[in-house]
């Protein structure tokens, strides 16, 4: 019985240490074709990017705004910076990006090369 526990932990530890690569980040685009920076208004200081592209696991492209805080300035310049250079070089590499949404404030993004 005690070795059935200790390879249920076993197991169970491994599987938890496998993480995709994008886990933190809410959307993963293969292919971007569009990257927007617009300031929100009525009155809100937040800073919206918008990113046009294919999703994985998509075929037809999406729209899809991401709202960072006022704080947040310089993260949504480096996301622009890292989805210009992902369609600047379509399919090789992946752009990441965190929460999508008018009401949802993106964590920040990611860009990895494709295998």
């Amino acid at each position: 019985m005690s070795r059935l526990c200790i390879c249920l932990v076993f197991v169970s530890l491994s599987v938890a240490t496998l993480r995709p690569a994008y886990a933190d980040v809410a959307d993963v685009y293969i292919a971007v074709d569009a990257v927007e920076m617009t300031a929100r208004t009525n009155n809100d200081d937040r800073t919206a990017l918008q990113v046009t592209g294919i999703l994985t696991g998509q075929t037809t492209p999406v729209t899809r705004i991401y709202t960072f805080t006022d704080t947040q300035t310089d993260v949504v310049i480096q996301c622009q910076r890292l989805a210009v250079l992902a369609m600047s070089k379509p399919g090789k590499f992946q752009f990441g990006i965190g929460l999508p949404g008018v009401s949802s404030f993106a964590k920040g993004c990611k860009l990895t090369r494709t295998p």
